[in-house]
């Protein structure tokens, strides 16, 4: 078996990578258990974490047996700030964090091993990354996830619309956009954790891909370096 690729920079930095995205996500799966372990005792819920656009937040709710992401009491917006600055009941999963981490992985991988010349065109990082899932996604489906999700969560710390993301055992498992309960789309965390995992590692065993994103890698960290070496070595404290 050829393991010469095992001794690039690339390879390093993507086993560095996948060190820490797994033992973040590992941190995430244990938040996540215990605010379903919590979610008895809470109503009423949100049923994903979203901005809250689409309706009031008053309408905005439902029980606990349905994916839960955000806790949310109903009325005014000061009533809101109010209770969760005094309290610490809430059980927050670190779901838009953690999906922007995901989305990080998909971005940068996804140029690495595809065909696309730009780092710049986060479309076609996204279509690049997912055409290697073994877990089928379509060019639609990626280009949704980055329009609406990724770049949401990036600009404006919510998917755009109102839209909503969820981590949830509750969650369907074969499906990586869903509608909840009240009809807005929800993107699935479970089941995107899932496609970037396999996916993440279905390339980074693939010696075949290691020429290209080695060069690839070394491009980029050369870009950086000329791009930001003086203000960094400048900088001071």
């Amino acid at each position: 078996m050829n393991t010469k690729y095992q001794s690039t920079e690339v390879y390093s930095y993507l086993s560095y990578l996948e060190y820490y995205l797994v033992g973040d996500l590992n941190s995430f799966h244990k938040i996540c258990e215990q605010a379903e372990k919590d979610e008895n005792n809470i109503v009423p819920i949100i049923t994903a974490s979203n901005s809250g656009i689409i309706k009031p937040l008053s309408q905005q709710v439902s029980v606990s047996t349905v994916t839960t992401k955000t806790t949310l009491f109903p009325g005014s917006i000061p009533t809101l700030i109010s209770s969760l600055s005094s309290s610490s009941q809430f059980p927050f999963r670190l779901t838009i964090p953690i999906t922007l981490t995901l989305f990080a992985t998909v971005d940068l991988i996804g140029y690495l091993s595809g065909t696309n010349e730009k780092y710049q065109d986060t479309k076609k990082n996204f279509i690049e990354f997912f055409k290697q899932s073994l877990i089928p996604v379509t060019e639609k489906e990626s280009i949704f996830i980055n329009e609406v999700f990724r770049q949401g969560l990036t600009h404006v710390y919510f998917p755009k619309l109102g839209l909503g993301i969820s981590y949830h055992s509750n969650n369907p498992s074969d499906e990586l956009i869903f509608k909840d309960n009240i009809g807005n789309l929800i993107l699935n965390v479970n089941r995107l954790e899932e496609i970037v995992i396999s996916t993440f590692r279905t390339i980074k065993n693939n010696s075949s891909l290691y020429f290209q994103m080695e060069k690839r890698y070394l491009s980029l960290k050369n870009d950086y370096q000329a791009m930001h070496e003086v203000s960094i070595k400048n900088y001071s404290v």
